[in-house]
């Protein structure tokens, strides 16, 4: 292939430098994510399943492969979605999803369902119907590239996801794991089980079938990629990068000590929030600051280290005493 602009170099190493840039860690992620976005812009469709905690930087995979890649990404907030028909509040259909995104089937897009997990729970209507499975059967089409159709009249849309590559991705924080499991999901470096990251338990198809996933669907996973756990050191160089993006932002100076930098990852680590924590813990400051003085050119929330415990997460968003 010959590629004209860095936006047109959608090889995995040209995508795997757009990620490394600005997702900190997972680096498995980032190459895995990077073969499977080539494989999909090359006409190579397939169906993958993204699991990991909060905060670990799954949905900013994403966004930033579709600012890189415009046109090429949709990211869905599958949380409301529901099967049509069902009338729950907040709910979403996958029709409205295709009306607002029309460039899905029009070329070959990555179309990612992000809080997959949330969608997929059981959820019944009055009369006994489990719209959650009647949702996985039109994943079920979309997995397999066939043509997707909804309503009629008027309201009839038509998608073809032939060219379509799907990412479900969740947290599935209640995935309970079976010792064992023993049926596969798509495939496998080991029969029956998923692979499992450096420290972490390999997941059956069972464990999947048993949180809410329907049989068929989860044997059309080709694909499974576990995002890392951040570490410490990971998350300290998040609250750098984090510090040097806001002071781009709001065009000042920052000034902040390394112990209240070690404070905000350690308690981004222990909340469980990750790097969106500490993102509140800088925000909150700078709002107390930037009320006193809007246009102050510096921000000081440095702080002396205590002898006691050095971060307090009782309460959102982590409050700690300038110096």
């Amino acid at each position: 292939m010959n590629f004209s602009s860095p936006l047109q170099d959608w090889s995995p190493q040209a995508v795997y430098r757009c990620l490394d840039k600005e997702i900190m860690g997972q680096e498995k992620a980032k190459r895995a994510i990077s073969v499977l976005f080539y494989n999909c812009l090359e006409g190579r469709r397939s169906t993958n399943l993204l699991m990991g905690s909060t905060g670990t930087g799954k949905t900013e995979l994403f966004r930033c492969l579709r600012r890189h890649y415009p046109g090429r990404v949709v990211v869905v907030d599958a949380s409301a979605l529901s099967a049509e028909g069902w009338n729950g509040a907040n709910s979403t259909h996958l029709s409205s999803i295709l009306r607002n995104n029309p460039e899905i089937g029009k070329m070959p897009t990555l179309l990612v369902f992000d809080e997959f997990d949330k969608c997929i729970r059981p959820a019944y209507g009055s009369r006994g119907t489990n719209y959650a499975d009647l949702l996985q059967d039109n994943f079920l089409k979309m997995a397999d590239g066939d043509l997707v159709e909804f309503g009629e009249g008027s309201s009839f849309i038509q998608t073809d996801f032939f060219n379509v590559s799907i990412v479900f991705m969740g947290a599935f924080a209640d995935l309970k794991v079976s010792a064992d499991g023993h049926r596969p999901v798509g495939f496998c470096p080991a029969p029956g089980v998923l692979p499992a990251a450096s420290g972490q338990e390999e997941i059956s198809v069972d464990d999947l079938i048993q949180y809410g996933l329907k049989r068929e669907l989860a044997g059309r996973i080709q694909r499974l990629i576990r995002m890392e756990e951040l570490s410490f050191e990971t998350m300290l160089q998040i609250a750098k990068k984090t510090v040097f993006h806001l002071s781009q932002e709001y065009n000042s100076s920052i000034w902040i000590d390394t112990p209240s930098l070690e404070q905000m990852a350690q308690a981004a680590l222990d909340s469980g929030l990750g790097a969106r924590f500490i993102r509140s813990c800088l925000l909150e400051r700078m709002d107390a600051i930037q009320f006193e003085d809007p246009s102050a050119a510096v921000y000081d929330i440095r702080r002396e280290a205590s002898d006691g415990p050095e971060y307090n997460v009782s309460g959102l968003p982590w409050e700690y005493e300038m110096a």
